[in-house]
């Protein structure tokens, strides 16, 4: 497993920065995820993965995490919600 890197992204995918703002409290519309629970964090994820989330809004999650394995889905929620909100 590679160690999650928030600012150069995991891998293919995007760091979450880009979209989620300045250390990860959100932007606008697009929710924070500094100080979340981790398992949250990683429902969420999976669930996009899954389709199970969807629409419009949603499409770019889904896009990223199709680049992130389960492993890397965890360190970035582990990470994320040490972060302070």
């Amino acid at each position: 497993m590679k160690c999650w890197r928030r600012k150069a992204g995991g891998g293919a995918a995007l760091p979450c920065e880009s979209c989620h703002g300045a250390n990860s409290q959100g932007v606008g519309v697009i929710p924070p995820l500094a100080g979340r629970s981790p398992t949250y964090l990683v429902r969420e994820l999976i669930l996009f993965r899954t389709g199970q989330r969807n629409g419009t809004a949603t499409l770019p999650m889904q896009q990223e995490v199709s680049k992130m394995s389960v492993h890397d889905m965890i360190a970035a929620a582990a990470y994320a919600a040490a972060r302070r909100p």
